[in-house]
C-alpha cells in the first residue's frame, strides 16, 4: 500500500488529462458534417434529426460521432440500465448503472453507447491496482465527443468496481471513464461523477489491468471495446 500516494499523483495527472475536449492547441476542429455513421442517434431520441452527429476525421480516416450539445434526456430514472461492456481479447464485464444518483452521466453514457460511439475504442491508461480508462475515440485521452456536461453530486465512494467519469476540472465531463481497481477513498477527492458499478465481470476488468503498459500507462497492445449494449428493464 505505500504506492498508494504515488498513485493519487499519476491518477490526478490521468484525470486531467481524460475529457472530452480540453481547450488550447490540443483542440481539434470538426469536420464538416458527412454521412452519419449510425443511425441510432435519431432513432433512440438522444439526438433530434436536426442535431445530427458530424463526424471527425482522425489520423488513418477513421471517422467518429460529434455532437455540439449533449443528449438530451432519455433514460428513465426509475428503470435499471446494465452497459455489457465486450472486449475483443478479455471477454465482457457488466456495470449497473446508477441514474437516480447521476442520471446526466447515464443518460450521456446510454446515448453515447446507443449510438455506436463507444465501439472499437480502447483502455488506453492502465495503472495496476489503480484505475483503467476508457471511452475516448480518439485513443490519446484527449478525445471525446463534441460537447461538456455538468458533474454531479457524488455519493458513494470510489471502491473497487465503481465507475466514475473522467474529467480535465469541473463540468468538463464527455465520454471518458474509469474503472476502479481498488478502494480509492484516501486518494480521489470527490471530484470526479460516480455513474455505476461493475458487477459482473470483474476478473476481466483484472485481465486488462494486467497487460502490459509503455510511457503514458499505454497498453503496449491496444485493449479494444467491440461494442457497449444497454439493457433496460
Amino acid at each position: 500500500m505505500k504506492r498508494w500516494p504515488m498513485l493519487a499523483i499519476v491518477l490526478v495527472a490521468l484525470v486531467l488529462g481524460g475529457c472530452s475536449k480540453p481547450g488550447g492547441n490540443s483542440e481539434k476542429a470538426i469536420q464538416p458534417p458527412v454521412s452519419v455513421t449510425n443511425s441510432a442517434d435519431i432513432s433512440s431520441g438522444c439526438w433530434t434529426a436536426g442535431q445530427r452527429a458530424q463526424s471527425e476525421t482522425l489520423e488513418g480516416g477513421k471517422l467518429v460521432q460529434q455532437w455540439k450539445q449533449p443528449p438530451a434526456m432519455e433514460i428513465d430514472a426509475n428503470k435499471s440500465y446494465v452497459a455489457t461492456i465486450n472486449t475483443e481479447k478479455y471477454g465482457s464485464f457488466q456495470i449497473t448503472l446508477f441514474p437516480k444518483d447521476a442520471p446526466i452521466a447515464v443518460n450521456n453514457f446510454v446515448c453515447l453507447a446507443k449510438a455506436g460511439f463507444y465501439d472499437n475504442t480502447t483502455y488506453h491508461r492502465i495503472i495496476p491496482g489503480f484505475v483503467v480508462q476508457g471511452g475516448d475515440p480518439d485513443g490519446t485521452g484527449r478525445g471525446g465527443p463534441g460537447y461538456r456536461f455538468n458533474d454531479e453530486p457524488i455519493t458513494k465512494d470510489y471502491l473497487r468496481g465503481i465507475v466514475a467519469m473522467a474529467n480535465a476540472g469541473a463540468n468538463t465531463n464527455g465520454s471518458q471513464y474509469f474503472v476502479c481497481l481498488g478502494d480509492l477513498r484516501a486518494n480521489l477527492t470527490k471530484n470526479y461523477t460516480i455513474f455505476g458499478e461493475v458487477t459482473t465481470g470483474m476478473d476481466v476488468v483484472d485481465k486488462i489491468a494486467a497487460v502490459p503498459t509503455k510511457a503514458g500507462d499505454a497498453p503496449v497492445d491496444p485493449v479494444k471495446v467491440t461494442s457497449v449494449t444497454i439493457a433496460e428493464s
